[in-house]
């Protein structure tokens, strides 16, 4: 079973058809901006500023969680982005809801790629998600090497249920990365203010200049 499959199937279990795609296709004009998760590397501008140690979960510009924190899923969207190679920088991005073609075979992703050729295509699924210890809502962009730990966490963490996710570093020769491990708990929560969130999330269409370094900066090395 491909990437795609695993995706489609851990959804389908967590989120029925039609809120799924209500989730996805609602667009109206963006109230705010909900911030990302990164986790940090050697490379991340905030571990070189101090803000958070290597490992951290970080949220937004300037609060670090730690390596372990709680999550509730709420919502997820495909995304790709095409990274200059020089400079590492998010030279354009497409976003797609689900659909009945995989990903990496409908005509938008294909044309994307075909338009990118000069740069690396990143692609994974964006989670909207909720950390209900500390009350906020936050985009984790699960690609490369927390791909798996993403499809987990829908599948633990989705209807109101709490997972507890963890970074855990991987070494092989010269590269370096971070897994996720997940693990779900007996508890459920109400999220406030979901329906507000999740339509601010669908208008969160291009994200690139608040969070360029946050996707890109992950790649092993």
């Amino acid at each position: 079973m491909n990437n795609e499959e695993k995706t489609k199937n851990a959804i389908t279990e967590a989120v029925p058809t039609e809120v799924a795609e209500q989730n996805l296709n609602a667009m109206s004009a963006p109230a705010t901006f909900i911030p990302p998760i990164r986790i940090t590397y050697a490379l991340s501008k905030h571990f070189k500023e101090g803000k958070a140690k290597l490992g951290e979960f970080f949220y937004g510009n300037d609060l670090a969680l730690g390596n372990t924190i709680k999550v509730t899923f709420i919502a997820y969207r495909y995304q790709a982005m095409a990274i200059n190679k020089n400079s590492r920088d998010v030279e354009e991005s497409l976003v797609l809801g689900e659909h009945a073609i995989a990903f990496r075979k409908r005509q938008e992703y294909i044309n994307f790629c075909l338009n990118n050729k000069r740069h690396d295509i990143i692609d994974g699924i964006d989670l909207l998600l909720f950390l209900p210890e500390h009350n906020l809502f936050g985009v984790l962009f699960a690609k490369k090497h927390i791909y798996d730990g993403g499809l987990q966490i829908i599948r633990k963490a989705s209807k109101g249920k709490i997972a507890q996710i963890k970074t855990k570093h991987q070494e092989y020769r010269s590269k370096e990365w971070y897994t996720l491990e997940v693990q779900g708990l007996d508890e459920i929560i109400e999220i406030p203010d979901v329906e507000e969130k999740i339509e601010i999330y669908n208008n969160q269409i291009e994200n690139a200049e608040e969070d360029t370094e946050g996707k890109t900066d992950g790649r092993e090395r």
